[in-house]
């Protein structure tokens, strides 16, 4: 990954972010693999780690966004 490509998804990254910050009860975070899903997905399953244990809590989506921020991008699962 470049220093550009890495700067972009860094960016694409914390806007996303904003938005689920800005929308919390649109989104919510799966129990078993702290997966952080769409809530008009109409998914019963998280399709990560098939977990069926969803936290709505706002605090919660808070805490897990601020630890995906924290990590680099080559930690986070799905990075290609």
């Amino acid at each position: 990954m470049t220093e550009e490509e890495r700067t972009a998804f860094v960016l694409e990254r914390k806007r996303l972010a904003d938005f689920i910050a800005a929308h919390p009860s649109r989104f919510y975070v799966c129990e078993g693999c702290d997966a952080i899903l769409d809530g008009f997905s109409g998914i019963s399953v998280c399709p990560r780690c098939e977990g069926y244990r969803f936290s709505h809590d706002p605090e919660r989506l808070r805490s897990q966004l601020a630890t995906v921020l924290s990590l680099p991008p080559e930690e986070l699962v799905g990075y290609e």
